[in-house]
């Protein structure tokens, strides 16, 4: 909006859209990272799983929502 009215350039947009994608991209970052780790802690700790408890591949593949993805401050 402040583009749009001129208020900013649009370097700044570009450059919010950036650090968006950035912040969005670590989210992903640490969702695998935790997934990794809580393998890793199950696997030392002696346990296993079993298949029926792994998400579908829809699941997987599911886009998160915009909400499942924001920073919160």
């Amino acid at each position: 909006a402040r583009y749009q009215t001129g208020i900013d350039p649009y370097i700044d947009v570009v450059t919010a859209q950036n650090t968006l994608l950035t912040d969005q991209e670590l989210v992903v970052t640490v969702q695998v990272n935790q997934m990794t780790g809580a393998v890793a802690l199950i696997e030392a700790l002696g346990g296993g799983w079993d298949i029926s408890q792994l998400p579908s591949p829809h699941e997987v593949s599911k886009r998160p929502t915009r909400e499942e993805t924001a920073i919160q401050h």
